[in-house]
């Protein structure tokens, strides 16, 4: 794993920015684009329309989509589900995914909240139609802290990944559908258990060997550096013992797994908290 320490970050932000000592920042980004202050504090891309652009998932009040011009531009504000439908207004996670297997981008949701139920939903797609109404497919009794739709078992079937509270790591496996149902998920699969200070968990082939692999942060006081805790997928969703990284000396609170150079390698990014 790579990652870049918070002296990096602070190098990669002044080269963005602009600073005295390294001059004007190069062009790479075009003027801004503005939309719908309706977006929030949360996005997700995909083509959900399936025309081969990409389009723009977002929303707090109400999950909303725009649809891809395929020149950087979107247009035509459009919400997922029927306008009387209600429960994805507090949606805490989002993503478009293929969750029955039939070639389009249904809409995957959780809600997290201390004061309500917790749930893993979904919006089916409809083509034409638009999106069906949102349908809850796992009910959950604990408090959770994350969610994610990831494939874990190479099925072609997105399961998903969920960081409770308590700090135990685990995932429901997609069952897949039977005629004019709604996916079914198997019972909660423990891959970490209850650790305290998990903060997050992010998903990548961190061993370029074909699998979903996992990331967690973890930061068990305050006054403590952060540890970065590696669930090996050993395939099919079975999952080596975590290993664990005291290498980060910073209050990291984010993290991204990406192979940003293209080079076939899964690269690990960690930002530090601004409070510190």
């Amino acid at each position: 794993m790579t990652r870049i320490h918070s002296t990096a970050l602070a190098t990669l932000v002044a080269l963005a920015l602009g600073s005295p000592s390294l001059g004007a920042p190069p062009q790479i980004f075009g003027p801004e684009i503005g939309l719908d202050r309706f977006m929030g504090v949360r996005i997700s891309l995909g083509d959900l329309d399936g025309d081969g652009d990409i389009d723009l998932l977002g929303g707090q009040e109400a999950l909303t989509w725009f649809q891809g011009r395929g020149d950087g531009r979107f247009e035509g504000r459009r919400r997922i589900g029927p306008q009387d439908a209600i429960g994805n207004a507090s949606a805490s996670y989002f993503k478009g995914t293929d969750m029955d297997g039939d070639g389009d981008l249904d809409v995957a949701l959780s809600r997290l909240s201390f004061h309500q139920s917790n749930y893993l939903a979904w919006h089916e797609n409809l083509g034409a139609d638009g999106f069906g109404p949102m349908e809850i497919l796992v009910q959950m009794t604990v408090l959770v802290r994350a969610t994610l739709s990831v494939d874990l078992n190479g099925d072609g079937l997105p399961d998903f990944v969920v960081l409770e509270d308590s700090g135990r790591l685990g995932w429901y496996k997609n069952l897949g559908i039977a005629q004019g149902q709604s996916p079914r998920f198997g019972p909660f699969r423990s891959i970490l258990a209850p650790t305290v200070g998990m903060r997050l968990t992010r998903a990548g082939d961190v061993d370029g060997d074909g699998d979903m692999d996992l990331v967690s942060l973890r930061r068990p006081q305050s006054f403590q550096p952060t540890q970065l805790h590696y669930s090996e997928n050993l395939g099919a969703g079975v999952f080596a013992p975590v290993r664990i990284s005291d290498s980060a000396s910073r209050s990291e609170s984010s993290l991204a797994l990406a192979d940003m150079d293209l080079d076939g390698d899964c690269l690990l990014y960690t930002s530090p908290s601004p409070r510190d």
